[in-house]
């Protein structure tokens, strides 16, 4: 489908506007609803809907307006106020690092453009060019288990506890304590880590079960507004 809407050879504000409808709807449909967070669908969901919408984009010469409809409508059989309930409480890391990866790109994305700064390209070509779980740092350490006895260790793997580094940052980290990555995070150039840095530093280096929480919150809030059409 992408490919039937640059040729076309629309102008670049309107390819933006259907490309950018192209990726949130299809990661709402592969990504949110991705079996590995309990939802329905895997690769093989909605081929025939999105090879049916790049024909008639190519053959019935459809208006901008009317592909971004399109879209629309076929993200509509998910509504995303129930699409990103899956990320609550969940395991956000096995099975789904490809997604995940990219939900942070987005994430970072957006911090850069509401602080009016450029997102760090080196860096994430760094990040694009390697298995995503290189990259994937766990703010507390996985090797340090649950917080409690009494606590599943799905805390780990939460999003709230998930962050992109640069490969090799990452790997220097290991399982060091989050009061002491801290430094790293706010110097490794990725707008994001400099976030947690500044939250451990307000709650001086505590990383609990309530913050996880509440970072998880803030980061499905953002979701729910990003990926609305």
């Amino acid at each position: 489908m992408a490919i039937a809407v640059f040729l076309r050879g629309f102008g670049a504000t309107e390819e933006d506007r259907i490309l950018r409808r192209w990726e949130n709807v299809t990661f709402q449909v592969y990504g949110l609803e991705n079996r590995r967070l309990g939802g329905a669908n895997d690769a093989r969901a909605h081929v025939g809907d999105y090879v049916r919408l790049a024909w008639r984009i190519t053959n019935e010469k459809l208006a901008p307006n009317e592909i971004l409809d399109s879209l629309a409508e076929l993200g509509k059989q998910y509504p995303l106020s129930q699409s990103i309930k899956r990320l609550i409480n969940a395991n956000c890391y096995d099975g789904w690092t490809e997604e995940l990866r990219y939900l942070f790109f987005r994430y970072e994305e957006y911090i850069s453009e509401k602080q009016g700064q450029r997102l760090n390209q080196s860096q994430w070509s760094r990040i694009w060019g390697e298995e995503p779980s290189r990259s994937i740092e766990h703010i507390r350490p996985q090797s340090k288990g649950p917080w409690s006895p009494s606590t599943s260790g799905i805390y780990i793997h939460r999003l709230g506890n998930l962050l992109m580094l640069p490969p090799g940052v990452n790997s220097q980290l290991q399982d060091r304590e989050p009061r002491v990555k801290a430094a790293k995070y706010e110097s490794c150039g990725l707008l994001a880590a400099t976030e947690v840095a500044k939250l451990l530093k307000r709650n001086n280096g505590k990383w609990s079960r309530a913050i996880v929480e509440r970072r998880e919150r803030g980061l499905i809030r953002w979701a729910g507004t990003e990926w609305a059409n």
